[in-house]
């Protein structure tokens, strides 16, 4: 990258990674929100999320785990677990990690600690990824 670019999971220079974790059949972990960091966004759109199909839909065969599903501080909706469903179940080589603030901030319920309904639907259905 140069100085002034931003770090996105679709830039060129990441093709020859994804291209070598291919060859040697290895995971490729990336970390990319799947939206803007906005608190008050609550729009039920994301605004990366193309970059990231971008990358899946260029490179079928590699294997990506996608840091925190995409979350971070306040970058998730309140349907993320839909936007996860969907492609999980349109990209089948891709994996979700699910540390950091995705779990407390995202899955859980805060006055629970439990995961939220759509979200244990969503582990029930895809348990492996």
């Amino acid at each position: 990258l140069m100085e002034d670019e931003t770090p996105v999971i679709n830039h060129m220079a990441m093709r020859p990674i994804y291209e070598w974790c291919i060859e040697k059949d290895l995971n490729c972990m990336v970390h990319q929100n799947a939206d803007r960091t906005a608190e008050a966004e609550d729009d039920g759109d994301y605004e990366y999320l193309w970059e990231v199909q971008q990358v899946l839909e260029a490179f079928p065969d590699l294997k990506l785990i996608w840091c925190h599903a995409g979350v971070s501080r306040r970058t998730f909706e309140e349907n993320h677990h839909e936007m996860i469903d969907k492609m999980v179940s349109d990209y089948p080589n891709l994996h979700v990690d699910m540390s950091w603030v995705v779990w407390e901030e995202c899955v859980c319920d805060p006055a629970t600690a439990k995961p939220k309904k759509g979200w244990a639907d969503l582990f029930e259905k895809h348990p492996t990824r």
